[in-house]
């Protein structure tokens, strides 16, 4: 096994001690890394183990490291720190610690999942067909967007000795995204939720006419389609694919959505170059990956390592589904899983020892387990024994 890391809240290390969270790592869980969040947004969590409080809730879009004072001052857009790590400088002291005890870090950085800076800076953030703004999705066609995510990697990578860098939320993101009392009162089809989670900001339509494409025409196309599926049942949309060929335009649009994301990547690529940081590319099984613009088959050169999250109980296409990721990778692209280990996906060790060697058949070399806080500390050994389990195959 090459990898294998377990998702860390800085809130976690911070009330419980970063000695005690890296020597529980390290003895009863087993993995050789952690992969600490640098980046997160808000959320709702409940800590089984933390000795401090029972529910949290995070300041939403913040570092949780510290930049330099005039790091940002050519950007459009600017951070937002998250005031645990203004009180304490956490993330040198958990990296210094972690190498005295042999633990590698990895550092988990949310790249476009950012409600707060939506909502601050409406201007780039994600806008549908009928120009509603998605404020928790910045879009990556506006280069003040992907500008501001490359001072952050710039930031992160300065001085600070990672083992490597998780991106997450790299593409352009779904119209259901966890948002909090999202409401529907309509059954959405495979073809509808794809059309309402396009973005047709002025960015992206820009970026589509240069290449050819008429964004503004499939827009209004696009939107005429949605009306009359939002106007009557009779009239569904049907599959992704379905939708995809039955509208002029959108497969070239889509094209340049692509090309969008690798460019991105290769700027962020670049970044991690210089400071000798490999990447890992966090994603979804690989047609949800595709909807996001994330086309793996052009990516995988930009990163070390892809993290294919397998959040599902079952395990039956599980071999199929982590075979497929493999499949259209580089052969020099390693492929991780991330899992989580116990509820909502899994009840006994067994499960989890099971998906381990499922993962490994599908050429899987390493793993990560969400989430350190989220947790029961009588199932920290669990991911102990399957990887153990796992390297005796």
């Amino acid at each position: 096994m090459t990898y294998s890391s377990i998702f860390v809240y800085p809130w976690d290390v911070a009330d419980e001690g970063e000695e005690h969270v890296l020597r529980t790592v390290k003895e009863k869980i087993g993995v050789s890394s952690i992969s600490i969040a640098v980046t997160y947004h808000a959320g709702k969590f409940l800590l089984p183990h933390n000795p401090r409080r029972r529910v949290y809730f995070p300041e939403d879009g913040v570092l949780y490291f510290r930049p330099r004072a005039r790091a940002f001052a050519q950007s459009e857009i600017k951070p937002r720190v998250a005031s645990l790590v203004t009180e304490k400088n956490l993330l040198p002291v958990v990296i210094e610690k972690a190498q005295r005890l042999g633990i590698r870090i990895t550092g988990w950085m949310v790249c476009l999942h950012n409600s707060y800076l939506g909502s601050l800076y409406p201007q780039y953030a994600a806008q549908n067909v009928y120009g509603d703004r998605y404020f928790f999705s910045l879009c990556p066609s506006h280069d003040a967007v992907r500008r501001y995510v490359c001072i952050v990697l710039s930031e992160l990578l300065q001085g600070q000795p990672l083992d490597a860098v998780e991106l997450e939320s790299l593409g352009f993101m779904g119209f259901r995204y966890g948002f909090h009392h999202e409401a529907e009162g309509l059954p959405l089809d495979e073809g509808a939720e794809f059309l309402l989670s396009l973005c047709f900001c002025e960015a992206c339509k820009k970026r589509s006419l240069e290449r050819g494409v008429n964004g503004n025409r499939l827009q209004r196309d696009i939107r005429t389609r949605l009306d009359r599926f939002l106007a009557t049942s009779s009239d569904p949309l049907g599959s992704l694919r379905e939708t995809i060929d039955g509208i002029p335009g959108l497969s070239d649009y889509l094209r340049v959505r692509h090309e969008t994301v690798e460019h991105f990547l290769r700027q962020l690529w670049e970044i991690a170059q210089g400071a000798r940081t490999r990447l890992i590319l966090f994603t979804l099984p690989d047609v949800i990956n595709w909807t996001m613009g994330i086309e793996l088959p052009r990516l995988g050169h930009l990163v070390s390592a892809v993290e294919v999250a397998y959040y599902r109980k079952a395990t039956a296409e599980m071999v199929s589904t982590i075979s497929a990721v493999r499949d259209v990778l580089p052969r020099q692209t390693e492929l991780y899983i991330a899992l989580r280990p116990s509820f909502p996906d899994g009840s006994s060790v067994e499960e989890l020892k099971q998906k381990v060697a499922y993962g490994r058949r599908a050429g899987a070399t390493g793993f990560s387990f969400y989430n350190y806080g989220l947790i029961r500390e009588t199932d920290f050994g669990w991911i102990k024994v399957a990887l153990a389990d796992g390297n005796k195959d």
